[in-house]
């Protein structure tokens, strides 16, 4: 009997023990979140229920309709401080204090409804403040006289920063379009009126690039471009004024601006990326673009005209590279879109900024200089866009040197043959060493150094023809159809000459300029060979380009060689 015992004793003990291991394995499922058997067994759906018809929400239109009573209220409020202002039982500088601080409560009434999730009651709290505060500011900057032009734009950039806050925390995108339209609107009377723009131009500006940056975190991507659209406009408007010697704004004034809306735009862009870490959009390329096509190049321009401003403003727009670079470098390697898109803006403002204080000849020459040290810093930092700053600086130089306009003058033999000058020499020299550094430091893995370095070559192969064309002439003084002849044949051997170097494994991205060449050679039989020859000058050219032709086909035949040298 006791035995018995025992062993029941035993047996309710381990019963005890399983219990208590499945409630502790029923709490982990809890915690978990992982479905138990009776949440499978309810998530089933079961065919003998019936589905209801799903039900749509109608809104109340009562609601509405109680926001816009609410909102006419607001509004005469405002009138009846206006009413007390004009019959002068309030001063004008109290009645416009209280004007502001009855749109800040509307402002406050618009945050709070947000934090409820009351959309509409919240946009129409944003609209009310709005209706208040811009007509306010510009009447007392323009009627009463009571606020200067920059005490105006510093109350405007507040209010649209304050609904600006509200769209930014509380996700409320009306209120981003109202304080967009507000600004806009309120910019164009002040400027108007006042026919003074900088002070303006900086307040929508700012606003602007606020709204930049939230609607980029906000992924809003059309209540963005009004105010870019508004900003760029404005500032195209300030230069014509500035540069048409009107009244208005003073040129140091101008280009303080137009240098702060550039930083603005650009560092948003820059502050997303960095702070946030989020990649460059197609957005932002096409806000970078018309941010220095119409506010950077504008600041350039003016102190162009007036060399006094010459110095700051170039330090500025070469601290605005400085700054591009510095960020294209802290990109990480996958990021490849925001590599290229701080890098072309460094490219960018390094030309402006060495362009303002030059002439186009020396300009060209330093850019020609900074191919090379492209080159070079590609190679030290393992950076492919390098290569393509290296490229477009050369074609910039090319261009800005003279070098590439009298070398297709030379080959092509219209218009007079250029002189032999300094800058294009020296460009010439430049522009080979580039060549030759792209060869030694050749990196086939990469498409965009392959792409820079066929740049490159070609520009090298377009001014090693020009000279041999420029030198033979020089040297004979031949008539206008044996020249044609003999440019002619110069592009004809040098298309078989680069074809054969293109059988070197180092020179192998030579034989991309081939086609090209015969391309350009049967181009200039049209402009220059069938109208300036003879029938002896144009047998001699035909044949030599034949045989071009047949040599070509025999080495293609032939492939290329093993040498790897």
């Amino acid at each position: 009997m006791v035995e018995t015992m025992i062993d029941l004793e035993t047996r309710v003990e381990q019963l005890e023990d399983r219990l208590r291991l499945i409630e502790e394995r029923l709490v982990e499922i809890a915690r978990s979140g992982a479905p138990g058997p009776d949440t499978v067994e309810r998530a089933q759906p079961r065919l003998d229920t019936v589905r209801q018809p799903e039900v749509v929400p109608v809104v109340d239109s009562r609601i509405d309709i109680e926001l816009v009573g609410r909102s006419l209220i607001g509004i005469g409020g405002a009138y009846l401080l206006r009413a007390l202002t004009d019959s002068d039982l309030l001063p004008n500088l109290p009645g416009l204090a209280l004007g502001l601080a009855y749109a800040l409560f509307w402002v406050y009434r618009a945050d709070r409804s947000a934090s409820r999730n009351n959309t509409h009651a919240a946009t129409f709290s944003a609209a009310v403040a709005a209706l208040i505060a811009y007509p306010l500011l510009c009447e007392a900057t323009i009627r009463f006289h009571s606020f200067s032009i920059e005490f105006a734009a510093l109350i405007l950039l507040l209010i649209s920063g304050a609904l600006l806050s509200i769209a930014w925390r509380r996700g409320l995108g009306s209120a981003a379009w109202i304080a967009t339209l507000g600004s806009i609107g309120a910019t164009a009377v002040l400027t108007l009126e006042t026919q003074q723009i900088a002070v303006p131009l900086l307040a929508q500006a700012l606003t602007g690039a606020l709204l930049w940056h939230i609607s980029s975190q906000r992924q809003w991507t059309i209540v963005r471009w009004p105010g870019v659209a508004a900003t760029w406009l404005t500032a195209i408007a300030l230069q014509l004024v500035v540069l048409g010697r009107h009244d208005g704004d003073s040129p140091e004034l101008t280009a303080v601006a137009l240098l702060i809306v550039a930083f603005a735009y650009l560092g948003a862009v820059a502050a997303k990326n960095l702070l946030i870490r989020e990649n460059v959009t197609w957005a932002d390329v096409v806000q970078a673009i018309g941010t220095i096509a119409f506010v950077l190049t504008g600041a350039a321009r003016i102190s162009s005209d007036l060399p006094r401003l010459m110095p700051e403003v170039t330090i500025a727009i070469a601290i605005v590279a400085a700054g591009a670079y510095f960020t294209a470098m802290r990109q990480p390697p996958d990021e490849v879109r925001a590599t290229y898109y701080f890098g072309g803006l460094a490219v960018a403002c390094t030309l402006i900024a060495t362009a303002i204080p030059t002439k186009p000849v020396f300009a060209g020459m330093i850019w020609i200089f900074l191919a090379t040290v492209s080159i070079f810093a590609a190679r030290g930092f393992s950076a492919s866009q390098f290569m393509a700053h290296s490229m477009i600086y050369a074609i910039a130089g090319a261009t800005a040197t003279g070098l590439l306009g009298g070398a297709f003058q030379t080959i092509s033999g219209l218009g007079t043959r250029p002189p032999i000058a300094l800058a294009p020499a020296v460009a010439s020299a430049g522009i080979a060493l580039a060549a030759v550094v792209a060869i030694v430091y050749r990196e086939s893995s990469s498409m965009t150094w392959r792409i820079a370095r066929v740049t490159l070559l070609a520009l090298a192969a377009i001014v090693c023809i020009a000279g041999l064309d420029l030198a033979a002439l020089r040297l004979t003084g031949m008539d206008t159809g044996s020249a044609a002849a003999v440019r002619s044949g110069v592009i004809a051997v040098s298309a078989v000459t680069l074809a054969f170097v293109a059988r070197l494994r180092r020179f192998a991205d030579c034989s991309v300029l081939v086609y090209p060449v015969l391309a350009l050679g049967a181009a200039k039989f049209v402009i220059d060979d069938f109208i300036a020859g003879r029938a002896a000058t144009l047998f001699v050219t035909l044949a030599v380009y034949g045989c071009a032709l047949l040599m070509l086909a025999r080495m293609r035949r032939m492939g290329p060689t093993a040498s790897t040298t």
